[in-house]
């Protein structure tokens, strides 16, 4: 029965009644036959058996149609009954739902803080929590972005910022609906392809608003799951409610940055304002100064703070004339003061304004200055300058376009005879008469108005018709925008300009003859001097002989037996003739030139060996100074070259020995480097350059002239004629090239030539041969100074080598000892003679004690050999001393 009834309630009433009606139909006629046959006394016919039947099966059935409406009846009321028990259990769920979130929201709003950034946070995670998702975020629109600006449960692979095409946030925020988006399924929507999150964290449903700002949608509050969910009338509320306050956290976070920027537009605009600023009560007390305002007068703030304003409240403590102004419409008022800054006396406009309360009562004053006195000088120049043009003696015209006088100045009304008020608004042709318009006026205005600037003479007439020459200068005048404007003409009258120069011109004629008189009598002095310098060539010439012979003479007795009295004084003889033959040497060469018999003998010669060989001989006066004689040529000039040697040693050899002769200490550097190069010829730029006494800037061209020198006590210190830099300077030229001087006094002078020689046909090398069997051995440069070190690296490397350098013997011996022990030792070791400390010579001692150093190859270098350093050489296994 149990069972039954549950399938009633299963299947319902009548279906159920419907399923047993038959066998119950059956059932009861043949309980109504049976009935009738136990009480009847005779057989029953078929036809009242029937009727019989058909009458009980009828009550029956009538009855159990009413028993089906009762019990159906029945079961709605308990189906009713039941229904409200679950929309009461349902609504006690909900509602204790909704008391939990409000609880929830009401912690989290009591929960705020100053920060809306957290805020925020606080109601994203409020969201994800009530909403029992897997994670929240708050996204908005920053420029061209979609950024996550809050976020809970957030993958920490998850990208904050996206471009916003494609994302279901960006669509939401769009779109700008005011109630809960969903999108389920999101693997099998258009989603899984444009957004990037909905893949990657395998993401099924989305719920999403739009956050506003005062209407508009700025960015979407969101909820996600990896399962199917479909949110019910209280999550919808929840989201709309969260939305909301992050709509108004998003509006106090727009309104705080605002005013973090008014605040700092404000805090630099006080800051640079170069205006002085200051806030005073009515009683003429300070309440506030701008920094500008301290800074102008050397005062704190705090010094300033609560103290008097003088220029309302001066020492009398009586209110200024013109505070009155402040205390009715407009209530303002200006005024200008000169007053002592910490720059010293200053000009000062003030500018007055009242500050007034809700009821209209001035409360306070605002004062803001300016420094006006560059205003105040330019005015004063103006009116300096306005007075210039009154008193100018040239006449001064202003005019339009069109030629209206709008300004003349008192001399131009006096050149012309007419008062200033007389011309004013009247035509510039006034003053010209009708030749003068058509021959000068008209070409000189066309000119102006062509190139904006013409100067001239131009024929102008007086008010009583006399005409006069004047020189004029006419210029537009450009307004603001650069267009033309006006005219601006100055004139002066020349008539006594013209009759000097007619006077002028007399003169100049007579000049001329005198002149060309002048001229003929040069011609016979060029003549008398060609022939002074051909004579003083040939007696230059002829003394020479007899003195080369003398001085072979004197080496000839300095070879026999002499005492150490009759050697000296040979020696002093040999000297001074040597001496008087460079003189002379040095006049003849000034005689050539003069006369023009300067030739040069261009043949072909090695470059390098050539100036090799001209220093060599002046090493040993470098050494005898103590001074370093370094020499370089860059390996891009070619070794083999035409032209003439002995010139060119000349003037090496001039200017090296001027060096040497000139420094006490330090170095003389030679350097060749190029400068242009052709098929036919190269130019060498050649550069000596000394640590001496220098040449003062006012004397620098002058030594370049014949017979001068620096000054008067140069000249009696270190002596000379002065003769050879001028040769040197004419021998650079004859080689088509040039010479000059770059000096500082104290530091050194450098002297630079040029010259153009010949690219040798015979050798095609452009520099000295490789020698392949140097190539990669390595190599140790030993020498105090550095430019040496440098030249002898440079050269090295170009040979192959592998070169390293160090400035003492110390250094050297640890390099030595360390390239050994690394198994890469040196070859050869160049080491320079005369070092501070421990010299050339010592350092070798030390490296052949030393077994542990090898047995390198020894160069030593000396700018000049002593008696017995070829056998300390030997001694020691020195490869060879140069």
């Amino acid at each position: 029965m149990i069972q039954w009834v549950g399938k009633v309630r299963q299947r319902g009433l009548r279906a159920e009644a419907a399923r047993y009606l038959p066998a119950l139909a059956v059932l009861a006629g043949g309980a109504a036959v049976f009935l009738l046959s136990l009480a009847g006394e005779r057989d029953w016919h078929p036809w009242d058996i029937f009727v019989v039947t058909f009458l009980f099966t009828g009550i029956t059935l009538l009855y159990a149609t009413q028993v089906g409406r009762l019990i159906g009846r029945l079961r709605g009321s308990v189906a009713e009954l039941l229904e409200a028990k679950q929309e009461l259990e349902h609504e006690a769920r909900e509602r204790e739902r909704t008391e939990r979130r409000i609880a929830k929201i009401n912690e989290c709003f009591l929960s705020f803080g100053a920060d809306s950034a957290q805020n925020m946070q606080r109601l994203v995670a409020l969201c994800g929590e009530l909403m029992e998702a897997d994670c929240a975020g708050y996204n908005r629109l920053e420029g061209d972005l979609l950024c996550t600006a809050a976020g809970w449960n957030i993958p920490p692979d998850h990208d904050l910022a996206n471009k916003p095409e494609g994302h279901i946030c960006y669509d939401i925020i769009r779109g700008g609906e005011s109630r809960p988006v969903v999108v389920r399924h999101l693997q099998q929507s258009r989603y899984a392809e444009t957004d990037p999150n909905v893949k990657p964290f395998g993401l099924q449903t989305y719920v999403g608003i739009a956050v506003k700002q005062q209407g508009k949608p700025v960015g979407s509050l969101c909820v996600v799951y990896r399962r199917d969910f479909v949110p019910d009338t209280g999550d919808e509320e929840l989201m709309r409610l969260l939305a909301s306050a992050l709509g108004v956290e998003e509006e106090r976070r727009r309104t705080e940055e605002q005013l973090r920027e008014s605040e700092e537009k404000y805090r630099l605009l006080v800051q640079n304002q170069t205006d002085l600023v200051a806030k005073v009560s009515l009683d003429g007390t300070f309440r506030y100064v701008s920094p500008s305002f301290c800074e102008t007068y050397g005062i704190s703030e705090q010094e300033l703070i609560g103290k008097k304003f003088w220029l309302i409240r001066p020492e009398s403590d009586e209110p200024a004339k013109e505070i009155a102004d402040l205390f009715h419409p407009p209530y303002t008022c200006m005024l200008e003061q000169r007053t002592r800054t910490k720059q010293g006396w200053r000009w000062l406009s003030w500018a007055l304004t009242a500050v007034r309360d809700e009821r209209g009562k001035v409360v306070d004053i605002v004062c803001v200055g300016r420094d006006i006195t560059e205003r105040k000088r330019a005015e004063q120049e103006l009116r300096r300058l306005a007075m210039i043009v009154e008193q100018a003696g040239e006449g001064i015209a202003v005019a339009d376009l069109d030629g209206n006088i709008q300004f003349v100045n008192q001399a131009w009304a006096d050149m012309h005879g007419y008062e200033q008020a007389d011309l004013i608004g009247r035509h510039l042709s006034m003053f010209h008469n009708e030749e003068q318009m058509k021959r000068e006026v008209i070409p000189f205005n066309e000119k102006v108005k062509r190139e904006g600037y013409a100067t001239g003479e131009v024929g102008h007439v007086r008010r009583d018709g006399t005409p006069f020459p004047t020189q004029m200068i006419v210029s537009l005048l450009n307004d603001e925008e650069g267009k033309p404007a006006g005219l601006i003409g100055f004139a002066s009258d020349i008539t006594e300009r013209k009759r000097a120069e007619e006077e002028l011109e007399k003169t100049n004629r007579q000049l001329q003859q005198a002149v060309a008189r002048a001229n003929d009598l040069a011609v016979e002095a060029e003549k008398a001097n060609t022939a002074k310098s051909q004579f003083l060539a040939n007696m230059s010439h002829e003394i020479r002989t007899p003195m080369n012979a003398i001085i072979g003479m004197v080496e000839l007795a300095l070879d026999t037996d002499l005492t150490a009295e009759q050697r000296e004084y040979l020696v002093t003889v040999k000297e001074s003739a040597e001496a008087l033959l460079g003189l002379l040497d040095d006049i003849l060469d000034l005689a050539k030139i003069e006369a023009g018999k300067l030739e040069l003998e261009p043949i072909d010669f090695q470059l390098r060996d050539s100036l090799g060989d001209a220093l060599k001989a002046l090493a040993i006066r470098a050494h005898q100074k103590g001074l370093e004689l370094a020499f370089e040529v860059d390996t891009d000039v070619p070794d083999m070259v035409v032209g003439d040697p002995m010139r060119l040693r000349q003037i090496i050899t001039n200017l090296v020995g001027n060096a040497i002769k000139f420094t006490r200490e330090g170095q003389v550097v030679v350097h060749v480097a190029m400068e242009e190069e052709s098929e036919e010829e190269v130019r060498l730029h050649f550069s000596v350059t000394d640590t001496g006494i220098g040449i003062p800037e006012d004397q620098i061209d002058k030594v370049l002239e014949p017979f001068e020198q620096a000054d008067g006590s140069a000249t009696r210190q270190y002596g000379g004629t002065g003769l050879g830099l001028a040769i040197c300077r004419q021998l650079a030229r004859a080689m088509k090239g040039r010479l000059w001087v770059e000096s500082e006094m104290g530091e050194g002078s450098t002297f630079h030539f040029t010259v153009a020689l010949g690219i040798s046909k015979h050798v095609s090398s452009r520099t000295c041969p490789d020698p392949v069997r140097l190539t990669g051995m390595p190599i140790l440069v030993v020498d105090d100074n550095a430019t040496n070190r440098r030249i002898m690296e440079k050269l090295l490397d170009n040979w192959g080598m592998k070169p390293r350098a160090v400035g003492s013997g110390e250094e050297a011996l640890e390099v030595i000892r360390e390239a050994a022990r690394s198994g890469r030792p040196f070859s050869a070791v160049l080491v320079d003679v005369h070092m501070p400390g421990m010299d050339g010579f010592a350092l070798v001692e030390r490296m052949r004690a030393d077994r542990e150093l090898g047995n390198p190859a020894v160069i030593l270098l000396t700018s000049a050999g002593q008696r017995g350093d070829a056998a300390r050489c030997r001694e020691l296994g020195i490869s060879r001393l140069s």
